[in-house]
């Protein structure tokens, strides 16, 4: 594996690893910033998908949806808590989501069984 980077002059090698732009639409996270690095997925920002009922939010997560794919981009949806929300950002053409509604922060021990819940699940759907 082959890892050189300098932010400061933007030039870098990287082999083996990809870069997600975290809480896009918030603090450090501008467009300015798509230009300069190259990431595989940008993240929007929980705080656009908790009001997803409102035009303006909604209207923010469908350009960001837009923008990251016009820009070949993975985009995930962070903050998905309940089912409208998880439909509202599925339609808009999310790649992945992640929120409560799909999971709590837990301990590594907890993880095991949480994951072991998932994998009976695929094989009694598999068998059924």
């Amino acid at each position: 594996m082959t890892i050189c980077f300098e932010i400061s002059s933007i030039s870098y090698v990287v082999v083996g690893l990809s870069f997600a732009l975290d809480d896009f639409g918030t603090g450090y996270s501008s467009l300015t910033t798509l230009q300069k690095f190259p990431f595989e997925k940008i993240k929007i920002d929980r705080s656009f998908v908790a009001n997803v009922g409102s035009t303006r939010d909604a209207t923010i997560v469908h350009a960001i949806v837009s923008i990251g794919r016009a820009l070949g981009m993975k985009v995930v949806a962070e903050g998905i808590e309940t089912r409208e929300q998880a439909r509202f950002v599925a339609a808009a053409g999310v790649y992945a989501m992640q929120g409560f509604l799909y999971g709590v922060p837990m301990q590594s021990a907890k993880l095991n069984e949480f994951l072991s819940g998932f994998e009976a699940a695929a094989r009694t759907s598999a068998v059924g």
